[in-house]
């Protein structure tokens, strides 16, 4: 009865392995042979289930994530194809299908350039961390400004030219166009007298330096000058501060052998020890090539640096003290004035003394600076005049006559800067209030609507012009800097 039930359940497992294609050939259990079976249409079937499923799975990923490896190809310009919803790869050339995009994103056309493209943004996120966003209205490419700021610009000012540039784009005399605007370092005026006003030339940024050792940053807007940094240097009188040609570094100096350094692109500080025959770095100027860093000395001596390893190059000597340094604009001359009325060319290449001139009608020399085109030197003296020479003629006479002599200034000339296309001059002195004037190069003549007759300006100590001559910062003796909008120059 037994063997019989058991027979027939061998025969029913027999028949169900049979219908689903499986040999029914069956050893005894105790035996130690394998199961003869044919494994070829059970693993087909699992093999081609899993295929099936890594591909679905592929499809899914690629639908919902995107395809990696089609992405790079596409970044590289190896491929272009399009991702149907089956995760199917599509050549660009065989795809018909004329419908429009649901959604699409226009950065993804720009895939022509892309390495040197993410290059150029690490670099820009990296300065910006630094010294902020630049502002839209701050675009060098910017070519008209809103028209209602225009009559706003007009009625706040009174008398201005309000009549468009010339046709030949060139400044017009006697009257200038422009605003008085917040003061740069509204948010602070903590530097104590400043001794350093500059903008970087790559970024619409100020820099604010005084006497109390503080170095700030501001965001120039016009509006608010969003302070965005600050460097303090406790126990240190700063007596001047430079951004180097790149604008990478600031080089801070003083009364101490030591000066200090400071990386805006890391910033990383450092402090240096001059070399041994310098003694302080209250006075100096960085060559137009970048090479170069000349620093006043004692007893006429004027001293060429490495700009980069600040190592000495060495030493040149005029026979009065000196009192002011230019380069000339190929960085091969260095024309240096003095506390006499003798002004001496240095040739870089030769370390030699190449000419030497005296300024006319100048008693004690204080300052002079050169354009930047090369043809015009402007010299300043402890009695308030200013002379404008053509550069062509005191390189070639001892006693050469200027262009131009101005004497609206009665006190010491503190500061001249021309701005950038040489159409401007620049002329402050500290021992006056609102001694402050701008001159018109090309004529001679002093604007007599600037500054306003409602300014209060205080004791200017220094002057800088922004990149495009856009604005006028103004350092003063009572912490304060106040800001110009030249309205002739759109750009900043």
């Amino acid at each position: 009865m037994s063997s019989d039930s058991s027979d027939s359940d061998f025969d029913d497992l027999a028949a169900i392995m049979k219908e689903y294609g499986q040999d029914n050939k069956i050893n005894d259990s105790s035996s130690d042979e394998e199961i003869d079976e044919d494994p070829k249409p059970q693993t087909s079937k699992k093999r081609r289930r899993k295929s099936e499923d890594l591909e679905d799975e592929q499809a899914m990923n690629a639908f919902l994530f995107g395809d990696k490896e089609g992405i790079i190809k596409k970044l590289e310009g190896k491929q272009t194809f399009f991702l149907d919803v089956a995760g199917n790869e599509d050549d660009e050339s065989e795809k018909v299908n004329n419908e429009d995009p649901v959604w699409h994103d226009s950065d993804d056309d720009n895939y022509v350039e892309v390495k040197g493209e993410f290059a150029k943004i690490k670099q820009k996120r990296k300065l910006e961390r630094i010294i902020g966003k630049k502002p839209k209205w701050a675009d060098l490419d910017r070519q008209k400004e809103e028209s209602e700021d225009e009559d706003v610009i007009n009625q706040a000012v009174g008398h201005l030219n309000t009549d468009k540039p010339t046709k030949s784009g060139l400044l017009a005399k006697n009257l200038l166009n422009f605003k008085r605007l917040k003061n740069m370092n509204r948010t602070t005026q903590s530097e104590g007298r400043i001794k350093s006003c500059e903008f970087h030339p790559k970024s619409t940024v100020g820099i604010v330096s005084g006497s109390k050792g503080i170095v700030s940053m501001f965001a120039i807007d016009g509006k608010e000058n969003r302070k965005i940094h600050d460097i303090c240097y406790e126990k240190f009188f700063i007596h001047s501060c430079k951004l180097t040609n790149n604008g990478e570094e600031l080089v801070i100096g003083g009364t101490l052998k030591d000066f200090h350094i400071y990386n805006l692109m890391t910033g990383y500080k450092q402090r240096t020890r001059l070399p041994k025959p310098l003694k302080n770095l209250k006075y100096f100027q960085f060559s137009n090539c970048g090479k170069y860093m000349a620093v006043i000395g004692e007893f006429g001596e004027v001293h060429l640096l490495h700009s980069v390893t600040k190592e000495l190059l060495c030493t040149m000597k005029q026979e009065h003290q000196s009192t002011s340094l230019s380069f000339s604009s190929d960085s091969n001359e260095l024309y240096s004035h003095s506390d006499d009325n003798e002004i001496t060319i240095f040739d870089i290449r030769t370390q030699r003394v190449k000419h030497r001139f005296v300024d006319d009608g100048c008693v004690n020399g204080t300052v002079l600076t050169l354009s930047s085109n090369g043809k015009f030197l402007a010299t300043g003296s402890r009695q308030g005049f200013v002379n404008i020479y053509d550069r062509q003629d005191v390189i070639n006479s001892k006693y050469p006559q200027p262009l131009k002599s101005i004497s609206n200034l009665t006190t010491e000339i503190t500061d001249l800067k021309f701005n950038h296309t040489t159409e401007l001059l620049a002329m402050c002195s500290i021992d006056d209030n609102k001694a402050l004037k701008l001159v018109h190069v090309e004529s001679g003549s002093v604007f007599s609507n600037f500054p306003s007759n409602l300014d209060t300006i205080g004791k200017p100590t220094v002057l800088a012009f922004s990149p495009e001559s856009g604005y006028l910062g103004v350092g003063t003796f009572n912490s304060e800097v106040p800001m110009y909008r030249l309205r002739h120059y759109n750009n900043y």
